[in-house]
């Protein structure tokens, strides 16, 4: 309150989607930065000005710009716009039909730089690597610990089953799991909006039965009461 000045953290937001090493070169001005929110005026009128569709038409920060600011996160882009079928792939074809029905025009050559190596389809790796391999390193520890997404999530992150996990206990149990990274930068790379505090299962992975775990937790208090 009655501050008169910005500072770096009041502006982190604006990072989302870039790697921490770049974040200091953005704020002393020698990148754009990325635009962040989901929702706001301030977002949705640089979303329809004709400078911002112009950005998004011929550079692949202008499309990842539009992708944060339609979707709140590259990686929620990912799953929702991009591998809605969740095969971690996504062909140029249906890359092709997506990115026009977002208004891009220059299609080609944002497929060409995100498919450097010509192999026909892309992964989340291609689109954003930092968050392809903080969201791998943090799925592969709990496969590793719980057997399944699922019943890690439920067991560490969400226990009473709140639909959604905080950041401070979100950030505790990533360390508690052995996530080598910065807990608080994962949150922020996957949560689909940057302005809200928690991160809910089927933010992260499809939920083919909401209903599954309560299933099994009912069974297992019946047997233990018989």
């Amino acid at each position: 309150i009655g501050q008169r000045s910005l500072v770096f953290e009041d502006l982190r937001a604006l990072f989302v989607g870039l790697p921490p090493a770049e974040h200091m070169a953005v704020w002393h001005g020698d990148q754009q930065p990325l635009l962040v929110s989901t929702g706001g005026h301030l977002a949705q009128e640089d979303f329809n000005s004709q400078s911002f569709q112009g950005a998004a038409m011929d550079s692949m920060l202008g499309f990842k710009q539009m992708l944060v600011v339609k979707f709140g996160s590259l990686f929620n882009a990912w799953r929702r716009a991009l591998d809605t079928d969740h095969n971690g792939l996504v062909s140029q074809k249906d890359f092709s039909e997506v990115s026009r029905g977002l208004g891009v025009k220059k299609v080609k050559a944002i497929w060409s730089a995100l498919d450097s190596n010509g192999r026909g389809s892309i992964t989340l790796s291609d689109l954003d690597e930092e968050t392809a391999e903080a969201f791998g390193e943090f799925e592969r520890l709990l496969l590793e610990k719980y057997g399944s997404t699922k019943v890690g999530w439920r067991t560490a992150f969400d226990v009473r089953d709140f639909r959604g996990c905080g950041l401070k206990r979100f950030a505790t149990q990533c360390r508690a799991l052995g996530y080598s990274g910065d807990p608080m930068r994962l949150f922020e790379l996957l949560v689909p909006d940057p302005y809200r505090h928690y991160l809910a299962y089927e933010d992260l992975w499809e939920d083919l039965n909401p209903n599954e775990f309560e299933v099994k937790a009912s069974l297992a208090n019946s047997t233990d009461r018989s």
